[in-house]
C-alpha cells in the first residue's frame, strides 16, 4: 500500500516484479491505509485507515474487503486514532 493506494503483487509467477498500478483506490485522498491483515479463514481483509480529517472523534476506520474482488464489503468508523 501507498497512501490512499492498495496493491496487489504476486511472487508466484515466473518473473515477479513489483506493481506499478494500484488495483485499489480509496475514494478519499486524505485516507492513509496504516495496517491490514486477513482474516484467519482468508475471506477477508481487514484494512485500516486514518483519516486526519474524519468528522469523528477518532480518526481511524476498518474497511473488511473481499480479497478476490476487492470490493469493500463494509465501513466501520470512528473505531481507531493514529
Amino acid at each position: 500500500n501507498q497512501g490512499n493506494k492498495l496493491y496487489r503483487w504476486s511472487y508466484m509467477v515466473q518473473e515477479p516484479k513489483l506493481p506499478s498500478e494500484p488495483d485499489l483506490i480509496l475514494d478519499d485522498p486524505d485516507d492513509e491505509i496504516t495496517c491490514m491483515e486477513m482474516s484467519p479463514n482468508q475471506e477477508h481483509l481487514w484494512v485500516c485507515v486514518y483519516n486526519r480529517n474524519a468528522k469523528t472523534e477518532l480518526k481511524g476506520k476498518l474497511l473488511i474487503i473481499n480479497p478476490v474482488t476487492l470490493q469493500i464489503e463494509k465501513t466501520i468508523n470512528g473505531i481507531s486514532d493514529r
